[in-house]
């Protein structure tokens, strides 16, 4: 979901209508950006390879938001922020509670912060729409 996100935040930066859409999606292009670059570096150094596409899922979600304009778009854009961040959310917690690598068991911890940031940034933008 981290290079799915920066997708989609430039997706919103550039549909986006109001500044407030236009700023959550430039911070989550800068934030996910530099957590993608955080885990591409454990990875290198794990010897374990990111997976380069979109799955189905990701792409399936892309497409329907690029489909979409005005407040259709900025809706279902921090509807799927919502969610995204969620999962996200519960996946980075259980890693940092229950993983067994230190250095991603460090990641996830280090990363919950921003994700929860996010998630409120997301809910407060909700509730203006």
């Amino acid at each position: 979901p981290i290079f799915a996100e920066v997708r989609l935040g430039q997706l919103a930066v550039q549909k986006g209508t109001t500044p407030a859409i236009r700023n959550i999606g430039q911070q989550m292009i800068d934030d996910h950006g530099k957590v993608g670059d955080k885990l591409q570096a454990i990875a290198t150094r794990e010897g374990f390879t990111l997976p380069a596409k979109r799955s189905q899922d990701q792409q399936a979600t892309y497409d329907r938001l690029a489909a979409l304009n005005g407040k259709d778009f900025e809706a279902s854009y921090l509807e799927e922020l919502k969610s995204s961040h969620q999962q996200a959310i519960s996946l980075f917690q259980n890693e940092s509670q229950n993983g067994t690598d230190p250095q991603l068991r460090s990641f996830a911890q280090s990363t919950l912060p921003s994700l929860r940031h996010h998630q409120q940034m997301v809910s407060g933008a909700i509730k203006l729409m």
